[in-house]
């Protein structure tokens, strides 16, 4: 990975956040490792919502040679540690009140994000959230062309929000 001020580098740990909507797609993820065959990939997949009764035990493992994922249940904040990239789509920073702790984490742990939001409203409104949180934007919200909800003539968006503390 060299884009994104990631630097190239043998590993990269990436953190998801609200993963659980994905949790059947976990085969899908090790596509990420093929596609990056160089790189050791560790995705933490966090489900701030539970599991639908699944225990986070039988989730989760070796995806592809060189990726593994690992599902865990409750506060993202504890798993920022240590990560080089956060993703969280669909955020709705304005919804779920648990994303003022990880944002503020994220911050001051230095960590690069990239977060969506469904629609251009709740992507302007959480600008203020990470402004808040002392977060630096590094492009504006954006309509996401691909498979964008504006496809099918709704207003979606996709929003590249890097968390970069100054």
């Amino acid at each position: 990975v060299v884009d994104a001020g990631l630097h190239l580098q043998p590993s990269l740990r990436l953190l998801y956040i609200g993963a659980e909507m994905e949790l059947d797609m976990l085969p899908t993820f090790g596509e990420i490792g093929h596609l990056l065959p160089n790189m050791r990939l560790e995705i933490i997949m966090v489900c701030t919502k539970g599991t639908s009764g699944v225990p986070v035990a039988q989730l989760g493992g070796t995806v592809a040679p060189n990726a593994r994922v690992i599902v865990v249940e409750g506060d993202a904040s504890r798993y920022v540690k240590g990560v080089d990239l956060a993703v969280g789509l669909n955020a709705g920073f304005e919804v779920y009140p648990e994303w003022e702790g990880v944002l503020s984490t994220l911050v001051t742990n230095r960590v690069r994000a990239y977060f969506t939001d469904y629609v251009m409203m709740s992507a302007l409104t959480s600008m203020t959230y990470l402004a808040d949180a002392g977060a630096r934007l590094a492009c504006e919200p954006k309509v996401n062309p691909f498979r964008s909800p504006a496809a099918k003539g709704e207003p979606g968006v996709g929003m590249c929000l890097s968390l970069i503390h100054i």
